[in-house]
């Protein structure tokens, strides 16, 4: 269970646990309070804890979309530097004198001064307006009310008397003389090259595109954006290192992103948090050094598709007219597809291996008095996962009532029909049960689960695998594979293999060998692209289920689950 849960969980005086969260103070006024509090309605801390993981998604989801309220109008929240300031008066007195060569008498610029300055002098309103027509000339959109406009006006000020030398210059007719400004758009710090194209920078682009895909994405997909935003955060970060600090997203051209590319295919093998943080070039330098493998291109590919959807988002904007990622994409695909193909799906050995080692043979007992009791879960899931070609998470995430009979033949039923489960592409399909599995003992196994949540019910009792708990981002999933991983490398499959993920490709190429439409066992599979629906798409029930039972039963050491040590 992830620390941050347990921390934020407390128990009253009667017993029940509740979770209660401080509201982030720029967000309470929207959201109407200091302190979030949900009852969890138990007073079992496992069960507790499982419910705090819905509880702590509705908080973000609530914060998330109370901060995009409240995102201010462009540049409000712009930091400029002391020296920011002043660069933006001299451009405001070089405007002046622009202002000045454009009329056909030097009276008239007078009379628009004079409209702000009646007596010529300096003044806060006068600075303020000759700033705001500044601004809009150049199309700049700076708030008045933000601290960056009142810095460039009170440098303004203080610069009052640059413009009246230039008037003085030009009324006496001599324009060889220059304006009394030493500072450009050359000298400006990132965040002012920044407000002057009128951009924003990566940092602010990332931030807003995470605001905006938070309070539009449902409550059930929270956990998954959350993931996603995780790998993200890196990539950003060693793009953001690579340009030399937080630039302005119209400063990054195709070049910069081929460049990048470059390097990140360059980059080591690594799940040391110490050498992740590191720049890419430290981690490329340290890599030549160590003779670290590098990542495979596949996941240079994926690095590169989230910053593309980053910068698509600033396209969208109009921040930028195109997005500097497309061309890259383009070089990384020919690259992949010119990559050897690694192996991803069981061998014919690999499957006896797999089958054949200690998890199919005794039952699970947890070493530690910490460690996670994975029960019967480490030998029905690879098993379901081989015979009908599902994910991982969508097996450990069924509940007892999604393994029921469809026209009459037992199928387990996936989909995201409650706040704890989820589909990739949001469909759901039924799958029919191999007779392999009931042979086994399945059906059994889910009578019995309904008569424990019969007799007591829990948070987790209505599920298959009740023993399952979620990590601190809300998967049931990732733990599990992990561990079951470890234990399947250990039987001497190929190294190359996803051990889980391997049994989906295992039975795409079991159908491809029966000689299976593609569309058909695509359907089965879930696989994205496929039009079908839960009775794929007419064919019916029936006519998958034939596809399944056909599936090539693996030799076991048990013949039933209840003979397992």
């Amino acid at each position: 269970m992830g620390r941050y849960i347990i921390l934020s969980m407390r128990q009253k005086s009667n017993g029940y646990w509740y979770i209660r969260e401080r509201v982030p103070v720029d967000v309470q006024g929207v959201i109407g309070k200091k302190y979030f509090e949900r009852s969890l309605k138990t007073k079992d801390k496992d069960e507790a804890a499982a419910r705090a993981i819905d509880a702590k998604a509705e908080l973000a989801a609530q914060v998330a979309e109370a901060r995009l309220k409240l995102a201010p109008k462009r540049k409000d929240d712009t930091e400029l530097k002391h020296r920011d300031h002043y660069a933006f008066a001299d451009m405001v007195i070089d405007y002046q004198d622009e202002l000045i060569g454009n009329t056909r008498d030097i009276s008239e610029y007078i009379e628009y001064l004079k409209g702000y300055a009646p007596d010529m002098a300096a003044s806060k309103d006068a600075a303020d307006r000759l700033l705001l027509d500044f601004l809009t000339a150049r199309k700049i959109p700076l708030s008045p009310n933000s601290k960056a406009f009142k810095g460039i006006s009170t440098a303004l000020q203080s610069k009052w008397v640059a413009i009246l030398k230039t008037l003085a210059y030009r009324g006496g007719n001599n324009w060889g003389q220059a304006t009394d400004t030493s500072l450009t758009s050359e000298h400006l710090s990132e965040a002012g090259r920044s407000l002057l194209d009128n951009s924003v920078s990566i940092s602010e682009l990332y931030d807003e595109y995470k605001a905006e895909e938070r309070a539009t994405t449902p409550k059930n997909k929270q956990t998954t954006l959350t993931e996603r935003f995780r790998a993200v955060d890196q990539v950003v970060r060693l793009f953001g290192d690579y340009m030399g600090g937080d630039v302005s997203v119209r400063r990054v051209t195709s070049q910069d992103a081929s460049n990048f590319l470059s390097k990140l295919v360059m980059r080591p093998v690594t799940k040391k948090p110490d050498v992740k943080a590191q720049s890419l070039d430290k981690q490329i330098e340290l890599a030549a050094k160590q003779d670290m493998p590098r990542v495979a291109l596949k996941t240079v590919k994926k690095d590169m598709r989230l910053l593309q959807a980053v910068f698509t988002y600033a396209v969208d904007k109009h921040y930028i007219k195109e997005n500097p990622f497309a061309g890259a994409l383009k070089r990384i695909d020919r690259k992949v597809s010119a990559a050897p193909v690694k192996k991803t799906g069981y061998s014919d050995e690999d499957v006896k291996k797999a089958f054949s080692s200690d998890l199919f043979r005794t039952r699970y007992q947890p070493v530690r008095a910490n460690d996670a009791d994975y029960s019967s879960a480490f030998f029905w899931v690879p098993l379901i996962c081989y015979y009908t070609g599902a994910r991982l998470n969508e097996v450990a995430q069924l509940h007892l009532t999604d393994v029921r009979q469809e026209e009459g033949i037992w199928c387990i039923d996936i989909n995201s029909a409650s706040d704890d489960k989820r589909t990739k592409n949001g469909l759901s399909r039924v799958v029919p049960l191999h007779q392999h599995l009931i042979d086994l003992g399945f059906l059994e196994y889910i009578e019995e689960g309904k008569r424990q949540h019969s007799l007591k019910h829990t948070a987790t009792s209505h599920r298959v695998f009740p023993e399952l708990r979620p990590n601190a981002d809300g998967s049931l999933a990732a733990n599990l594979s992990k561990a079951i991983g470890r234990r399947l490398k250990a039987s001497g499959i190929a190294p190359t293999l996803q051990p889980v993920h391997g049994f989906r490709h295992a039975f795409k190429t079991a159908c491809r060998r029966l000689n299976v439409p593609e569309d058909v066992h695509d359907a089965i599979t879930g696989h994205s692209g496929t039009s079908v629906g839960r009775t794929y798409g007419g064919i019916g029930v029936a006519t998958a289920n034939d596809v399944v039972q056909c599936i090539e039963r693996v030799k076991l050491p048990v013949s039933h689950f209840t003979e397992l040590k």
